[in-house]
């Protein structure tokens, strides 16, 4: 296979995530697995170190300061060698053969983007029997909406399909052509845990006619948060709260306009953001009163 993908993971203080992480995206066709250090505060630099001289092919940029990982993907896109960029993270890892299959998808369905199904672990004994875990959601789409509803903002990315399917937007974790990276870029205007961030991007990318796919045969898997500990999550479960609606509404008042001419939504920008926040406030009350 082609060597022609660079790998781009922002961190920040995951230093005890990496060596378990990062190893996953070291995959045929990766030239590169660049690692953008959003000046963490913990020993990133010394994980770092003993893991290159395990994997030449990893970079590391650490940043001055840190400026959240929309700056870090952008500076990541800054430095990519190849002409394909897969967006992973440094709290979730790849399944083996997966960024072929999304390789497969951008040449065989003429794609600009696709992204991989996303799983979430809820505790350490879902590492103890990873396929067993990934058997667990196994459940059929039953249309592309019921995947990625753009009308409503809601997403299920842990749907299957029988084959790749066009979406208007995939999971954070996607492969996407170079020269469509360096177009779109992320926005680094979003606050604090830039809740919005990635969805923000794919939405303009399909807003200016990119072609994006969804490809469940490749699994990104998601850290339990008991074991995930650092990035935005360190911040607290209020502040986080607050700042998805503050970052929502930011995202809302940016893209409402444009996604109304295009997908004709129904509700009105403020109608849309009320309904996020009594989605999330039911997901709040449900943890206490279950």
């Amino acid at each position: 296979m082609d060597t022609e993908i660079s790998v781009v993971i922002p961190t920040y203080n995951r230093a005890h995530l990496l060596e378990r992480t990062v190893p996953s995206y070291i995959q045929p066709g990766v030239g590169e697995v660049i690692l953008v250090d959003d000046a963490s505060t913990d020993y990133t630099s010394e994980i770092v170190g003993k893991l290159q001289e395990r994997y030449p092919l990893i970079r590391y940029i650490r940043l001055p300061q840190n400026q959240r990982q929309m700056y870090a993907k952008n500076r990541g896109i800054d430095a990519a060698r190849y002409p394909l960029i897969y967006f992973g993270d440094d709290d979730s890892f790849i399944i083996p053969g997966s960024i072929q299959r999304l390789v497969d998808v951008i040449k065989t369905q003429y794609a600009d983007i696709a992204g991989a199904k996303a799983l979430y672990m809820n505790s350490l004994d879902d590492l103890t029997n990873i396929e067993q875990f990934i058997r667990n959601y196994d459940h059929k789409a039953n249309d592309t909406q019921e995947i990625a509803d753009l009308v409503n903002l809601q997403f299920n990315f842990t749907l299957s399909t029988e084959f790749p399917v066009e979406v208007p937007v995939t999971p954070a974790c996607f492969l996407i052509k170079k020269e469509w990276a360096q177009k779109v870029l992320f926005d680094e205007n979003y606050k604090i845990n830039a809740y919005r961030e990635e969805t923000d991007f794919l939405v303009r990318a399909y807003l200016n006619e990119a072609k994006i796919f969804y490809e469940p045969k490749a699994i990104q898997i998601n850290l339990p948060r008991t074991l995930a500990t650092g990035g935005a999550h360190a911040k607290g479960k209020l502040i986080w709260y607050l700042a998805c609606i503050y970052n929502n509404w930011y995202f809302l008042k940016k893209n409402y306009f444009a996604l109304s001419q295009k997908c004709a939504l129904p509700h009105n920008v403020y109608a849309m953001q009320w309904m996020f926040m009594m989605r999330g406030l039911r997901k709040i009350i449900s943890k206490f009163f279950p």
